[in-house]
């Protein structure tokens, strides 16, 4: 007895298919596209030094992608250097904490010390305002002596969160910075 196919069943079938391979394609088009916006460059020097300054690694990134894009050799109209742009004086604060003379400013164009510096320069930002997120991205932007100024001048707490940055460039920059950690936090990079 010869069995008889229907048609629809066929269709159905195929279109089921087609939608599958369709969105699985579209799964890996949104994803190629989500990692050329948000790289994860340099990831074993991120993960590294995030790993021994106690920072989160979502928040290098996001650093480094509002700071140069991942533009090892960027600097600034202000003369700031490297992936997270540092500026002379917050390097020599950082040099002074790690005790390693042979780092130059000039190192800092260099994608692995630049990472070891801002990471650190984000650890000392932390500590310094009680582990307050908003504070250290606000202070690496402004400098910690105008967040600090800023606190005062509303009679907070160094911990506590500035409602807003006495300052709309600082206050873009920080929304910036937050944007892009929150798009790392749902790429949960690996940590190992």
């Amino acid at each position: 007895m010869k069995r008889r196919s229907h048609p629809v069943l066929a269709w159905l079938m195929v279109l089921l298919f087609t939608l599958c391979i369709g969105f699985g394609g579209c799964f890996i088009i949104q994803s190629t596209l989500h990692r050329m916006i948000y790289p994860l460059e340099y990831q074993e020097y991120v993960m590294t030094y995030a790993a021994e300054y106690q920072v989160e690694p979502e928040l290098v990134y996001a650093i480094i992608r509002t700071e140069s894009n991942f533009d090892p050799h960027a600097t600034s109209g202000v003369g700031a250097r490297g992936l997270m742009q540092l500026m002379n004086e917050a390097f020599l604060w950082v040099q002074r904490t790690i005790k390693d003379p042979k780092v130059s400013y000039d190192d800092m164009y260099d994608p692995q010390q630049n990472i070891r510096y801002g990471t650190c320069l984000l650890s000392l930002l932390l500590r310094e305002f009680g582990g307050n997120v908003n504070n250290a991205i606000m202070a690496y932007h402004a400098g910690q002596g105008a967040v600090s100024d800023w606190l005062s001048d509303v009679e907070l707490p160094k911990e506590t969160t500035l409602p807003e940055a006495q300052s709309p460039v600082t206050q873009a920059y920080l929304n910036k910075v937050l944007t892009n950690m929150k798009m790392y936090q749902e790429m949960k990079i690996r940590k190992e």
